[in-house]
């Protein structure tokens, strides 16, 4: 018998180990067959659009120069020698050797980096080891398509004694009777797919191991389940005696019956009802309940009732008859069973004669406490216990509270249908059979009329005559009032918190319509308009013909100018309204808030802004004194301050407001753009006001000057953990006396502003990059030639410590000087190309601190032990900002309105876009909270993040954001270094 258990054994274990095999089998046949060939494919296709887009990219050099021919700016001989000399040196790949080279159609070779030799030479008679004549091909393809693929033998990049497959991309450029071309070597392919496919072998290996694992313990444990159950079965013969001897012993009757008629009964009922055994067996259900005298009305007619009923589990009071006619009162419960293919009905009876006497001699008292509970006004109820728990007693005050109207109308209502929340009446429930009592809990109920009501319970545990028989007696009062005034006294408070938040709300849900005259109507004319529209501002148009929609207003006219230019100066009302308009009309976009427009309308002093959709077309305005009305916020009174101070000693505890602000604005879910510009706004105050005071002592700087912010500030990005990041530019002179007078002032003028920063708390640079750094504190002539230099001559890790010069800003002083310098970059970059490759490289350093097993990998010793710092996806996400402004010339500094700016070009679609702006936004919102968590306890602020401060929503997301960050990496790694 143990031989046709181990073979029953084994047979299953084929079985279950075979299919198991069989598909990693096919996994692994799949995979070579059909995956590794897709993915060969994919990649050829990847490379061949690479050399594609490539070429074309050398393309433009050869066009530029053409058009300088044609400009005069160079003779044809000087332009294609300067093109040859670009191409010559362009280098991309993994090693920086692959490279371009140009024939013409002779074929002869112009251009060659590695081959110089063949410069000059007729390439006709050149054929590679397969006797191919490639370069005949190239002028015989670009003859019939001007473009396309071809495959040959050649050199590897400068090997020339190395001669391997190749596939490459040539194009005519029609204008010179070139070809240009570049190409990819297919060994690189090749040794890609055999890298995948040592990986995949391995992969599948551990895979296979790893299964053969789980099947052996599968085996094991089967096996060992297998003699459990053969072990339990043959308890269960041995106990089935034992389970009969207990039925018997019990000191409760059981039945079991089926249509009547009874199938089993213990000993306890024939000793209840004064039967034996043989006796009891000819009886049936109907012959134990008393005569029935009324039909469905008698007992027996109730019982076959309640059994045909969805009740059956619920205890039923009914009667028995002995055989000697005595009545007894019992309690019957009712389960139905089911023994082989056969249905029928379990009965538990107890005898209740005793207890039923007993509740009768206590119905006076229960009346004396039923009528002192009707005349509570707090509820009193009685209910039973479970998911379907109904009400069994209760006070008017009770019923009047849940909205009923009668006992017999909440008696068909479930308790848990009451409750909102499904959950809330769960915990109840087992808060209540753990502890036996809840108080004071506060819970809302729908009543049957769909009034929300409030209320407060509390509940005691009672238990009947045994486990499944308890219930629970409760009180209730309605605290919907009191418990509304609690929400409306918090939502005040959360009121007067968040209104500072009302300034954020972009302009274009506050825009007024536009109305507009001619330039030659008379004042009369427009006055009577705004008279009639209620408005203080009227848009003079642009009449001349070439006035496009950028340009369709020429000036304004508003109340002010009104008074001050007509009243005031007593020009005649039927003058033109060109003769007093405001020109230029100065705008803001529409996706500024209030906030910034309150700034600009202080800074110009004027009342009213237009303001402009993306494309730069006006299309509103907005008003001071409507914005005036808006309840005015603390971030904005803080600044009000700051600009009011008379003395510098007043400027310097200002900052220690910013961090209880930037709570507020983290508690009440504010964007980070949003907090984040308002630090910044207000670091801007400081810095002008002290500015101010430090010229006030050194009296009127001797040139024009530019005092500029970089890094965070200079992005508009400062947090709580910042230190300063700031310089001077000032105007160029020739004259030696007056450039010394410059240098000693504005050195000057740095130190002391920088000094007085730090003492508000904006730390010292350790870097020293400060404008009281006399490296930092130059004309402009020297800021252009440190961005040429940056720009032409710098290696990538000479670019990590002066990326954030890129992001400079203008704080105070002349703009124009701002202005040129951003200008004089972009020519730069457009000269060096190279540059952008550069800092691409940089942004690619960032490894995501995420484990194979997507969990998070924290530090692992020292200070920032258990912490993952998260700055570092930041500063990721801002280098990719960086970047792609660079390369399309997008000034805006801050990094999500750089992306906004992206959306309407070619390097950004709308979902990437969206995507990065809620990375961005979520990343800097959990800094912030921690910067703001460091502080509250008594701690320097820091971007080491503890994942234990974090809610599981938040480490969900922050998982799945180390998982997909590297999309922008390889955005980058693809468009600026050839490859993904």
């Amino acid at each position: 018998m143990d031989d046709n258990k181990s073979s029953g054994l084994s047979i299953s274990n084929f079985r279950l180990i075979f299919p198991a095999s069989l598909a990693v089998g096919l996994f692994i046949f799949s995979i070579f067959f059909f995956i590794v060939p897709q993915f060969k494919k994919s990649i050829m296709e990847r490379k061949k659009e690479m050399i594609q887009q490539l070429t074309n990219s050398a393309l433009s050099i050869l066009d530029k120069y053409n058009s300088e021919i044609e400009g005069e700016k160079y003779t044809p001989g000087e332009a294609r020698e300067l093109a040859k000399k670009d191409i010559r040196f362009l280098r991309y790949g993994r090693e920086n050797k692959d490279y371009f080279w140009i024939i013409d159609k002779q074929p002869r070779m112009v251009m060659h980096p590695y081959r110089t030799a063949l410069e000059g030479k007729d390439l006709s008679g050149e054929v590679d080891p397969s006797g191919k004549r490639m370069f005949i091909s190239m002028v015989e393809l670009c003859r019939d398509s001007e473009q396309g693929f071809i495959e040959y033998m050649w050199q590897w990049k400068d090997d020339p004694a190395k001669v391997v497959p190749k596939l490459s991309y040539v194009k005519e450029f029609k204008p010179w009777g070139w070809i240009i071309g570049t190409g990819i070597y297919t060994e690189d392919v090749d040794k890609e797919i055999a890298q995948l496919a040592k990986k995949i072998i391995l992969v599948s290996f551990i895979i296979f191991l790893f299964i053969s694992l789980i099947l052996f313990y599968i085996m094991n444990m089967g096996l060992k389940i297998e003699r459990k159950r053969r072990a339990i079965e043959n308890r269960l013969i041995k106990s089935e005696e034992k389970y009969r001897s207990l039925v018997e012993a019990t000191t409760q009757g059981i039945l079991i019956v089926r249509e009547n008629k009874i199938l089993y009964s213990n000993k306890y009922i024939h000793r209840f009802l004064g039967y034996s055994e043989k006796e009891f067996e000819k009886l049936d259900l109907h012959s134990i309940f008393p005569p029935d005298q009324a039909g469905d009305e008698s007992e027996f007619g109730k019982f076959k009732g309640l059994i045909k009923g969805e009740a059956v589990s619920d205890p039923v009071e009914s009667r028995f008859i002995k055989k000697d006619g005595d009545i007894k009162d019992v309690l019957l419960y009712v389960s139905k069973i089911s023994y082989g293919e056969d249905y029928g009905d379990a009965i538990v009876v107890n005898d209740i004669s005793s207890s039923k006497k007993i509740r009768e001699e206590l119905g006076e008292s229960r009346e004396q406490y039923r009528n002192l509970t009707d005349n509570l006004k707090i509820g009193v109820f009685r209910s039973t216990l479970g998911r379907k728990g109904k009400i069994v007693e209760s006070n008017p005050a009770a019923l009047n509270i849940l909205g009923f109207r009668s006992l017999s109308d909440v008696s068909e209502i479930k308790i848990p249908d009451l409750f909102i929340s499904t959950e809330k009446w769960a915990n109840l429930g087992k808060n209540l059979l753990e502890q036996g009592f809840i108080k004071n809990e506060v819970i809302r109920i729908k009543r049957p009329d769909g009034d929300i009501k409030t209320l407060m319970i509390s509940l005691v545990l009672v238990k009947g005559p045994d486990r499944d028989n308890r219930y629970y007696d409760g009180i209730v009062e309605d605290i919907t009032e009191r418990f509304r005034s609690e929400e409306e006294k918090n939502k005040l408070m959360a009121e007067l918190k968040t209104s500072q938040l009302i300034l954020e709300d972009p302009l274009i849900n506050h825009l007024r319509g536009i109305i507009s005259c001619s330039p030659d109507s008379p004042i009369k004319d427009a006055v009577s308009l705004m008279s009639r529209t209620g408005q203080d501002i009227i848009f003079i148009r642009n009449n001349l013909p070439e006035a496009g929609v950028l340009n369709e207003y020429i000036g304004v006219l508003t109340s002010r100018d009104l008074r001050d230019r007509v009243i005031g100066a007593g020009i005649s009302a039927d003058s033109p309204v060109m003769n007093i308009m405001s020109a230029p009309v100065i705008s803001i976009s529409r996706n500024s808030s209030i906030f910034e427009s309150l700034i600009l309308m202080r800074e110009k002093k004027i009342g009213n802004l237009a303001v402009t959709d993306l494309s730069g077309k006006i299309i509103g305005s907005v008003n001071r004194d409507l914005i005036f009305n808006i309840q005015n916020n603390s971030s904005s009174l803080l600044i009000s301050e700051i600009r009011e101070t008379e003395f510098v000693q007043e400027v310097f505890p200002k900052y220690k407001r910013v961090p209880s602000l930037v709570r507020v604005l983290t508690d009440s879910g504010a964007d980070s753009k949003i907090i984040c510009s308002k630090i910044s706004y207000i670091a801007d105050s400081i810095l002008k006001r002290l500015i101010d005071f430090a010229i006030d002592e050194l009296g009127k700087p001797p040139l024009k000057f530019s005092f500029i912010t970089m890094g965070s500030e200079g992005r508009k990005e400062q947090t709580l953990l910042t230190d300063q990041d700031n310089a001077i530019i000032y105007e160029d002179t020739e004259n030696k006396k007056l450039k010394k007078e410059a240098e000693t002032y504005f050195l000057e003028l740095g130190k002391r502003v920088s000094t007085w920063l730090n003492t508000c708390g904006y730390t010292f640079c350790s870097g020293e990059i400060m404008a009281m750094n006399s490296k930092w504190n130059k004309p402009l002539s020297d800021w252009k030639k440190y961005f040429r230099n940056w720009i032409n001559n710098s290696s990538p890790s000479d670019l990590l410590e002066v990326s954030i010069f890129f992001d400079f800003r203008i704080v105070s002083g002349e703009s124009s000087m701002v202005d040129d310098l951003r200008s004089f970059i972009d020519s730069e970059i457009d000269i060096n190309p190279l540059f952008l490759q550069h800092i691409a490289r940089n942004a690619l350093q960032y490894k995501p601190p995420i484990g194979f097993f997507g969990n998070i990998q924290l530090e692992s010793g020292g200070e920032k032990q258990s912490t993952f710092n998260i700055k570092d996806p930041i500063q990721l996400l801002v280098n990719f900002g960086r970047i792609y402004s660079l390369k399309n010339r997008i000034r805006e500094t801050n990094t999500q309105a750089r992306v906004s700016h992206l959306l309407r070009t070619d390097d950004m679609t709308e979902s990437s876009g969206r995507e990065f702006q809620e990375i961005f936004d979520f990343l800097m919102k959990v800094r912030l909270k921690h910067q703001v968590k460091n502080i509250e306890d008594n701690r320097k602020p820091d971007n080491n993040i503890d994942p234990g401060e974090l809610t599981e929503a938040e480490l969900h997301m922050l998982k799945y954001i180390f998982s997909t960050i590297n999309v922008f990496q390889k955005k980058i790694s693809f468009d600026f270094t050839g490859s993904a």
